[in-house]
């Protein structure tokens, strides 16, 4: 699908030159006027109702051997949107993706998937049953979320500059807020063995990380070197070393409990680092969305091995590293 005239496409490039903002996207202020003509006129002379299904058969890479048994299930969400939970295989190891939402988390004790709404939502997959479960305090920007060991679930709140913590069995919503000289829109979250909530901070010039210590409400924020580093995934290891990756940057880095700093350069420019996790032995795997690839970071010899996954296509966003160390992106 696609616009059919020269004025759709020149629309459609506007708005997706745009959309980034210098944060998030190195890529954002590449388009001169110039160039963003000269590709709608491009794809309006390319394209038509037969061409695109021509390409777009080319371009899909066809799964084979145990990828094409594969079976997903789509769950019909209540709302506007009219958006779907999609259930994948191993769903043990990887929770689930949401059309439309960002934050996901399967509960390794029900089965039940929460995800990020207007607050929280829950999908029974059995029966398909929704609740609801809005924070009325605020709307939009419900980001990241994960469950701890409590029966909380914790989430970030982009729009709002919020963390929320949500009690499974009460359903009630604590709340901190984040002050804007401690950062703006708060993307992920972990926490660390002793009750501190570390937080990434993606939006404006001094984007860095947050430590919040739940039972004070006290706030330290660990600033880094550059303007506009996009802090984006956060990570705790075992020894409670905050990883965390730069994406406008284009760095790994770690803060560990004396409060250091230390940052590793991703292996080419604009990398676009974006999604990380440990493994079982500390080592880092992270996406980068700018070349296709995923890559790994050993903290004992600091090299990073990048991995091609037998394409050139592609944005990798997420990954997850399940329990025998196998990779998901």
């Amino acid at each position: 699908w696609g616009p059919t005239t020269l004025d759709g496409w020149q629309t459609i490039v506007e708005q997706m030159a745009g959309r980034p903002t210098p944060a998030m996207d190195p890529y954002a202020l590449i388009l001169n006027p110039d160039q963003k003509k000269d590709i709608a006129a491009f794809l309006a002379e390319t394209l038509s109702a037969d061409t695109i299904e021509k390409y777009a058969a080319q371009a899909i890479d066809r799964p084979t051997g145990a990828a094409a048994r594969a079976v997903y299930t789509e769950y019909d969400l209540p709302g506007a949107m009219n958006q779907r939970v999609v259930a994948q295989p191993d769903a043990e190891f990887l929770p689930p993706k949401v059309s439309g939402h960002i934050g996901v988390w399967a509960d390794p004790k029900t089965g039940n998937i929460w995800y990020a709404t207007n607050g929280l939502a829950m999908l029974d997959p059995r029966t398909g049953l929704v609740q609801e479960f809005p924070f009325a305090k605020s709307r939009g920007g419900y980001h990241d979320l994960f469950g701890d060991n409590d029966g909380n679930i914790w989430e970030t709140t982009l729009g709002a500059n919020k963390i929320l913590k949500f009690n499974m069995t009460t359903h009630e919503y604590t709340s901190w807020d984040i002050p804007k000289e401690n950062g703006q829109l708060p993307h992920s979250a972990d926490l660390d063995r002793f009750g501190n909530l570390w937080i990434t901070t993606i939006g404006g010039e001094n984007s860095g990380v947050v430590k919040l210590d739940i039972k004070s409400g006290e706030q330290t924020r660990f600033a880094v070197p550059a303007k506009f580093a996009g802090t984006y995934s956060i990570q705790l290891d075992k020894n409670d070393n905050a990883w965390f990756t730069e994406i406008t940057a284009n760095k790994i880095s770690k803060i560990d409990r004396s409060g250091k700093l230390t940052e590793y350069d991703a292996p080419k420019p604009h990398s676009l680092p974006r999604r990380m996790q440990l493994d079982s032995k500390g080592k880092v795997w992270f996406t980068e969305s700018g070349y296709a690839k995923i890559a790994m970071l050993d903290p004992e010899t600091t090299k990073i091995t990048e991995y091609d996954y037998g394409t050139w296509v592609g944005f990798p966003y997420l990954i997850k590293v399940d329990r025998f160390d196998r990779v998901w992106f």
